[in-house]
């Protein structure tokens, strides 16, 4: 829930790339637009485009965050647990006050069953930064806690941070 969703957004990033093709952070950008765009359509056909950009933007730029964090978000959604957990960790080597890299880290390891550490990457991940992606991160762990009360406050403040993001406050919602 933390790529860009404008609607019109993709062409223009696909226009932005092909007049310059080594540019990493445009690159990055369009590969979590096209995450973004699998989220939104439930189209995994965009996830191979996501890898491809992405991909092609470390090459250029070795450490760069964004697109070191957008690979991580998409191994969580291939289902690649193991590549998250070290793109996240990668990802938070690189900026260890970035919120995002934390939440992939707790993903991949609340997916490898390891919830105390996945818990301990969601609450310093809401430190940083609360958001809608945090708050609802949290309100998974009291889910997975038995804290139903817990998990709807959480889940409250994840609606509230949501607004102004159709695509976030829909997820939120539901």
């Amino acid at each position: 829930v933390d790529g860009p969703s404008d609607a019109a957004l993709l062409p223009r990033l696909q226009q932005q790339v092909r007049q310059r093709p080594a540019d990493p952070k445009g690159l990055a950008l369009l590969g979590l637009a096209y995450e973004q765009q699998a989220r939104e359509t439930g189209d995994p056909s965009y996830y191979p485009k996501a890898d491809g950009v992405l991909r092609s933007a470390l090459r250029l730029s070795p450490d760069d965050l964004l697109a070191t964090s957008g690979l991580g978000s998409l191994a969580l959604s291939r289902h690649r647990f193991r590549d998250a957990l070290a793109l996240g960790r990668r990802a938070v080597a690189l900026s260890p006050s970035t919120a995002r890299g934390y939440g992939i880290v707790g993903d991949a390891l609340l997916e490898l069953g390891r919830y105390e550490q996945a818990f301990a990457m969601f609450d310093r991940m809401v430190s940083l930064k609360p958001s809608v992606s945090s708050y609802a991160r949290v309100s998974y762990g009291r889910e997975l806690l038995g804290n139903p009360a817990g998990a709807a406050t959480a889940m409250r403040l994840a609606v509230s941070a949501a607004v102004g993001e159709p695509e976030a406050l829909a997820w939120s919602h539901t």
